[in-house]
């Protein structure tokens, strides 16, 4: 064999013999530059979306005053609720506020305590005051409850540092929402020296439910920070108003959907343009019969027309 022919032998043998290893290094380059080339919600959702929260209501025997304050002593005895995460601008980091949250109930009502604090709470927004105002410009808190736990429907309640509330519903895991609802329920809320603070009080007969047994609720809580353009949630959701992603609300046992007639009456006064005509005023007023806590029927009554309207 000459000489030339046993040079290359040997140079082929030593290929062979370190082949492996540059196998094995190309493909740790190529997979490094794969995970590296791809896109930022892919390499962030999957551990955070994968388990759902639990928190606990805690049943309370004493009265509480929806005044904003949260100084009575019950709400030291509920679970806080503080494992919040940026929905937006980036999904999934820590907050750069916190936000507690504790939730009571006795055998009619549902309560919310909330504190968010705020480094900076001269810079908090709250504008907005009429029932039912959009939202959208004020820092606010908003819960999404689903009482039948069937992961499509949920009722929503919001409010502002005002305690401005709104209200509405949404079906199909949130391919449908109504914003026309209004529920019976009360908020207080406060700006502090550390940010604000709200109290709500929801009566069970705004919520649709399976009464007489232990309940197991679908919840999700969302703070809107303003001044930092961040949305905060409890359990992250892969869109918005995606019922099937909330976490789960248990503890709730024994509970009452409370009254089904509801009366307001009212007064009208009328003035013409003449100035010698009186006044003149009807009176009458709203009823409205819940059937179940989905389904409600209208009557308004005046008397002095004759009229009866349902709806």
């Amino acid at each position: 064999m000459n000489r030339g022919l046993r040079q290359d032998m040997k140079k082929t043998e030593l290929c062979l013999k370190w082949f492996p290893s540059l196998v094995c290094v190309i493909t740790v380059i190529l997979v490094s530059v794969v995970c590296a080339g791809s896109s930022p919600l892919e390499r962030q959702t999957s551990p955070l979306d994968s388990k759902k929260k639990e928190t606990r209501a805690t049943r309370i025997s004493s009265k509480i005053d929806i005044d904003g304050f949260l100084n009575e002593a019950a709400w030291k005895d509920g679970q806080n609720i503080t494992s919040f995460l940026q929905r937006a601008p980036n999904y999934g980091d820590p907050p750069s506020e916190p936000t507690e949250v504790i939730i009571l109930y006795d055998s009619e009502n549902l309560y919310m305590g909330i504190r968010c604090f705020d480094s900076q709470p001269e810079c908090i927004e709250a504008n907005m005051t009429q029932r039912d105002s959009e939202l959208w410009n004020d820092d606010a808190f908003e819960i999404f409850i689903d009482s039948f736990h069937d992961l499509q429907s949920c009722s929503y309640f919001v409010i502002n540092p005002l305690g401005t509330q709104t209200d509405g519903r949404c079906t199909g895991n949130g391919t449908s929402v109504e914003s026309i609802w209004d529920g019976d329920w009360r908020a207080m809320a406060r700006v502090t020296s550390w940010g604000w603070c709200g109290e709500l009080a929801i009566p069970f007969f705004n919520l649709p439910f399976d009464a007489g047994k232990d309940q197991i609720w679908g919840i999700n809580l969302m703070r809107v920070h303003k001044r930092t353009g961040q949305d905060h949630l409890w359990q992250l959701e892969k869109q918005f108003f995606r019922v099937s992603d909330y976490g789960n609300l248990v503890g709730l046992r024994d509970l009452r959907r409370g009254r089904a007639f509801e009366m307001m009456p009212f007064t009208t006064l009328r003035r013409s343009e003449n100035p010698d005509e009186q006044i003149k005023s009807d009176v009458g007023g709203d009823l409205k019969y819940n059937f179940t806590s989905t389904f409600s029927a209208n009557l308004t009554i005046n008397p002095k027309s004759k009229q009866i309207r349902i709806r």
